[in-house]
């Protein structure tokens, strides 16, 4: 039996150079292999990445992690401590995100 999904590929060569910083900050890997982009903004459930990329929801982490966990550095220190500078460039990216599931990065150079 096999499952049927719509999937986001990001082509990695042509990822700016500081995105490709933070996911190699986080994974080991080798040429010619599919990655799964997951963060703390992955969706859940029956949500897609159309639902979770809403700015929305950034703002009420940092939120939530303002409040429960004491966090008090800046909006953008956030998003780069907790590895989310993928998530907020994608949020204004031209992609339909509608459907999607996962998000792979294509590596190969």
């Amino acid at each position: 039996m096999y499952t049927s999904e719509t999937v986001i590929i990001l082509e990695w060569r042509k990822l700016p150079a500081e995105l490709k910083d933070e996911v190699s900050q986080r994974h080991n890997f080798a040429n010619d292999i599919f990655l799964e982009h997951l963060s703390e903004m992955s969706p859940t459930g029956e949500e897609t990445w159309q639902d979770a990329l809403v700015e929305a929801n950034f703002h009420e982490y940092y939120a939530d992690q303002c409040s429960t966990n004491g966090y008090s550095d800046s909006f953008d220190t956030f998003l780069r401590e907790y590895g989310l500078t993928i998530d907020w460039w994608l949020k204004d990216q031209p992609f339909d995100f509608s459907g999607a599931k996962r998000i792979l990065f294509r590596i190969s150079w």
